[in-house]
């Protein structure tokens, strides 16, 4: 199964083995954390593992058992967490027009709001005006499900 094969790369390149436990570290404001899971009222890490035909599981620490883990938590063992920029804080994302004619980098003012959040959840979030270009074709195609075609040049 082709999800099994890639999962056995991920696993690989973790340098782990196929049902081995381990914890996902990040870094927060330049100090490395462990991703910890808030279960009755208290702060706990949580585990993690692999299992063929399951995917990534994640460890239930209320009810002790194993599960399948979020969706978001695989992307952010491979790509890590999404850019969160602070409130007033500036970031751009990639826009096109309704006609398919038009397609750039923007950026707005961060305000936490319901549409900075789904630009952030969608990968639609990022540092710089250099980064949205990089990756606009990239959003588009995941967004619409089309490939990005440059208009035709008009003449009169």
């Amino acid at each position: 199964m082709e999800n099994n094969n890639l999962m056995q790369i991920i696993v690989e390149k973790l340098g782990l083995e196929m049902g081995e436990e381990f914890y996902i570290c990040c870094y927060r404001d330049g100090k490395k954390q462990v991703y910890c899971n808030v279960a009755s009222g208290k702060n706990v890490r949580s585990k993690f593992k692999f299992e063929p035909e399951k995917g990534l599981l994640k460890f239930n620490d209320v009810n002790e058992t194993w599960g399948k883990a979020e969706e978001r938590m695989l992307t952010e063992i491979i790509h890590g967490r999404p850019f969160l920029p602070k409130i007033g804080d500036t970031y751009w994302r990639v826009l096109w027009d309704g006609h398919d004619s038009v397609i750039e980098a923007f950026s707005l003012s961060w305000d936490g709001g319901t549409k900075a959040l789904e630009d952030r959840y969608c990968g639609n979030c990022f540092r710089t005006e250099e980064e949205a270009n990089a990756e606009k074709y990239n959003i588009y195609k995941r967004l619409t499900g089309k490939e990005w075609k440059e208009p035709a040049d008009e003449k009169d």
